[in-house]
């Protein structure tokens, strides 16, 4: 199975906080959700590999390209729904659309129209009278209307009530089954999306403090049976905090974890 992300060494810092070394990927045909407390780092290594915060060091890849060498290829093969949007708040949804379209080569006017329709939006309405679910739909269409390889998705049932968070698995089943390559969701550990309803392999990575390990295992919405993919905790430290991450992931590699595929 081929990687269609891959982030090295990844390292980004803030006065008060920072990324160091961070390592991951994600596999061709699978669902992964990214999964971590509010702080932990989730959103900075979103911004980050989709070079919207500038990296100190590190390497980026999508589809096999370096994202410091191919940004604007990369991009037009990706589909991104952010937390807060990043509209023009004061025009329509139409408006809007008419913007972006341009920035890509593969710009699909009839899956918008679906989309739209789908999620009961109207294009002439300002986005600035949209509350926070029907944002995150909109952004999902825009996501979905240029025929993106692999989409990214910052907290996408933040807003959505549970008959549109139902809507959005069957969104995602659909896109997977018809070309997609891959779907990586950020989201906070309390969220449950709904998971077992998925018909492709979910992978978890996991951004935590190694003491929240086990808090995560005994959550009712953390369910082992879904798990494929454990990655190395993401913190910075003392070389006495490291040597606790050590003795986590040790403790956590005794545990087996199934793959969905495995429990047919």
């Amino acid at each position: 199975m081929n990687d269609i992300l891959r982030v090295k060494n990844l390292n980004k810092s803030y006065k008060n906080f920072s990324l160091t070394d961070v390592s991951f990927s994600l596999s061709e045909g699978c669902i992964t959700g990214f999964i971590g407390i509010n702080g932990a780092g989730k959103t900075t290594t979103l911004r980050t590999i989709l070079d919207l915060a500038k990296k100190d060091s590190g390497n980026i890849q999508f589809f096999g390209l370096d994202m410091d060498k191919n940004e604007q290829q990369i991009k037009n093969h990706i589909g991104v729904v952010l937390d807060d949007g990043c509209f023009y708040e004061e025009l329509s949804m139409a408006e809007m659309k008419s913007i972006l379209a341009s920035a890509y080569t593969d710009w699909s006017e009839q899956n918008f129209k679906h989309y739209m329709d789908m999620f009961s939006l109207d294009p002439k309405r300002k986005i600035n009278t949209l509350s926070k679910g029907m944002k995150m739909k909109y952004a999902l269409t825009l996501a979905l209307s240029h025929n993106a390889e692999l989409l990214i998705m910052d907290e996408p049932t933040s807003g959505l009530d549970p008959l549109s968070r139902s809507q959005l698995l069957n969104v995602l089943n659909d896109y997977m089954e018809n070309g997609g390559k891959g779907v990586r969701i950020y989201l906070p550990i309390q969220y449950k999306l709904g998971y077992e309803k998925t018909k492709f392999a979910f992978t978890v990575v996991i951004i935590a403090s190694p003491f929240l390990l086990p808090q995560l295992m005994k959550m009712e919405n953390f369910n082992l049976n879904f798990l494929s993919e454990f990655s190395p905790i993401l913190i910075c430290g003392s070389v006495l905090l490291l040597s606790c991450i050590i003795l986590a992931v040790s403790a956590a590699l005794s545990i087996k974890f199934y793959n969905r595929t495995d429990l047919a």
